[in-house]
Formats: structure tokens, sequence, C-alpha cells
């Protein structure tokens, strides 16, 4: 339906610099960090189904992302992306109000775009419907 950017961010460990240009809507600044630290982004509470990070590093690495949801944070991927690229990941549809994103790094600094969270229509319900008994 539509890329969501977050809001706002929370550095946990305070490993992360800039932050608010991983979210800015600008794949010409980033976020930078030389650990593989958390770093968490809070979007307007709705459903999501994808999440998408914009990121590079100057050698090998992994990209780890996990939702906020019922309380706990979910895996949703830890592997391979497309460096100086979006890489997008999805998963079951999910009322998100937050989500985190590391990269796991192999060496060097490693740079993070951008990221967004693609809002959805919730699943339809699918149940029963009575009408009325006419006699």
């Amino acid at each position: 339906m539509a890329w969501v950017s977050p809001t706002a961010h929370n550095d946990p460990e305070s490993s992360w610099g800039d932050e608010a240009n991983s979210y800015d809507d600008d794949t010409g600044t980033y976020a930078v960090s030389n650990s593989s630290d958390f770093l968490e982004f809070t979007i307007p509470e709705d459903t999501y189904d994808k999440i998408r990070v914009w990121a590079r590093w100057p050698a090998y690495g992994d990209l780890d992302i996990d939702i906020y949801y019922g309380g706990a944070w979910h895996d949703v991927y830890q592997g391979s992306f497309n460096d100086d690229d979006w890489t997008e990941k999805s998963f079951s549809v999910q009322t998100l109000t937050k989500y985190r994103v590391r990269l796991i790094r192999g060496s060097g600094i490693m740079r993070l775009y951008e990221t967004d969270a693609n809002e959805c229509e919730a699943p339809a319900v699918v149940g029963r419907s009575f009408g009325a008994i006419i006699g």
C-alpha cells in the first residue's frame, strides 16, 4: 500500500551516529556505526507486512530485522542484503509501533541510509453473515 518512514528512533547502546539520517527519505544521507548493535525505529501504529532497508558497508556482513508485537521482539530476517540498494523483507501482517535493524559487520564502518515499513490493509476476517428470516 504505502511505505511509511519512522517518526523517531532509539539507540539503546548509543553506538550509532546521525541516526535520523536513516529515515529522512534521502538515500544520500546515512546513520553510521562500527558496532553490531540494533537501532530501533518508532512508526505510527498500523498494520504492516514488510520492512525495507538501504544499507552499505565496505566488506561482508549481514542484515538483521526484528519487529515488535505482542509484547516481544520477533525475528523477520537475518542474512545477506543488497549492498547500496533496497532490500525488502516480508512477514505476516502485524499491528506494529516499532521495529529494529542492525548490520552485523564483517569489517569496517556500516552505513544505514534508509528504512521504511510497508503499511497495508489488515486481512479480511472470514466469518458467517446472518440475514433476517422473513416468514
